[in-house]
């Protein structure tokens, strides 16, 4: 027994061996994030659906519950058998992502961080993942999600301070809804953003690729964290990790230092990316099958492996970069015509008038030039006006 073993006190129930060293991948697979909101397309796209589903019989009981020996119900009973049509799944994400860009402009109005900005919209988007636009509006929950990001990631507003600056708000709109939106959260609010990855790329991407130009770099990174603030408003945050994200922004502004700097990372030389690339075309042309080309000798296993590792990697950051650019823009005029469906659906009675005469007179709206005015869909005013992203 050495010294060492000598003065330290065995611990009860405690290994002599050393931890094994967690890495950065493990411990975000650990994260409430990964584990309660990572999904595979096809299971973002069912959840929607159950989501959408349970809100429209929401709406139903509502319907079913009206009655008969009243004049006013049975006219909105006849109006929904024969007229109405619930909010379908893509119409509740409009909606959701239309309130998710006026809490950007929002949280930009009172100079929030830009981490208190994206953790709003992830909490909007997230809360609409459990619950319908046809059981809770999604601007009132905007504002609740905003405030309680400031408040979690310590960039604190006091109530009265943030409902004074929003029109037709109180304090206790704001705090109605909070443990709902919470509870949603299962009490998890830490979120795991694209921006501190995206920066130690940048760092990174220094080292690696030392005699790239530090101008074109700066420009780069820039012009990422617009991509990844602007990939906020898509599923991107379901699908992919923070990494594969950040990633994915530089490949977007500039592919070819992204692909340079994670050949170096992979060890990967030009001249295999040459061979791979002739190899693949080979086959295609040739109509082979895929585990022909394993009978061609031309690459070693070293390098068959750093180049399974980096077509991987590609593949993946290339998926995420067409994710992250379908990001939904609804118009003013998309946006009022969802929003007065939702609110039939969730008073049946009390915007059924409003409802009707606008089902009679459809008057669409023209849009004209680059910017637009955002008005509320409720007839208040807006918060601050948002130049149309292209």
């Amino acid at each position: 027994m050495n010294e060492h073993q000598q003065l330290t006190p065995q611990l009860h129930g405690v290994d002599e061996e050393l931890p094994q060293r967690i890495t950065n991948d493990e411990l975000y697979r650990r994260s409430t994030q990964y584990r309660y909101w990572s999904f595979t397309q096809d299971e973002l796209t069912d959840l929607r659906v159950r989501v959408n589903k349970k809100g429209e019989q929401t709406f139903r009981d509502k319907i079913n519950s009206l009655q008969d020996d009243d004049e006013i119900h049975r006219e909105i009973k006849k109006f929904v058998s024969e007229q109405f049509t619930p909010l379908t799944p893509s119409d509740e994400l409009e909606i959701v992502i239309y309130y998710a860009r006026k809490c950007h402009d929002l949280s930009n109005f009172f100079k929030f961080t830009t981490q208190v900005r994206l953790t709003a919209v992830s909490y909007l988007l997230k809360f609409y993942l459990v619950h319908s636009v046809m059981e809770y509006y999604p601007q009132q929950i905007m504002y609740t999600c905003l405030f309680l990001a400031a408040k979690s990631e310590n960039n604190f507003l006091g109530i009265k301070a943030f409902s004074n600056a929003i029109p037709k708000t109180t304090p206790a709109s704001i705090l109605e809804h909070e443990y709902r939106v919470l509870d949603t959260m299962r009490f998890s609010l830490m979120c795991h953003h694209a921006m501190r990855p995206l920066y130690g790329f940048y760092l990174d991407v220094q080292q690696v690729l030392v005699k790239l130009d530090f101008g074109r770099l700066c420009k780069d990174y820039e012009n990422g964290r617009r991509c990844v603030n602007d990939s906020s408003f898509s599923d991107a945050q379901f699908l992919f990790t923070p990494s594969q994200i950040a990633l994915a922004a530089l490949y977007i502004v500039d592919d070819v230092v992204c692909m340079r700097y994670l050949m170096r990372k992979f060890g990967v030389k030009k001249k295999q990316m040459v061979a791979m690339m002739e190899e693949r075309e080979r086959v295609k042309e040739s109509s082979m099958e895929p585990d022909k080309t394993e009978e061609n000798g031309d690459l070693t296993t070293q390098t068959d492996s750093s180049l399974d590792r980096f077509n991987k990697v590609m593949e993946c950051v290339k998926r995420c970069a067409v994710i992250m650019q379908k990001t939904p823009d609804p118009t003013v005029q998309t946006a009022k015509e969802i929003s007065l469906k939702a609110h039939f659906c969730l008073d049946p009675v009390k915007y059924f008038r409003k409802l009707q005469s606008a089902t009679n007179n459809v008057s669409p709206v023209p849009e004209t030039g680059v910017k637009r005015e955002l008005t509320d869909v409720d007839g208040g005013e807006e918060d601050a006006k948002r130049v149309k992203l292209n």
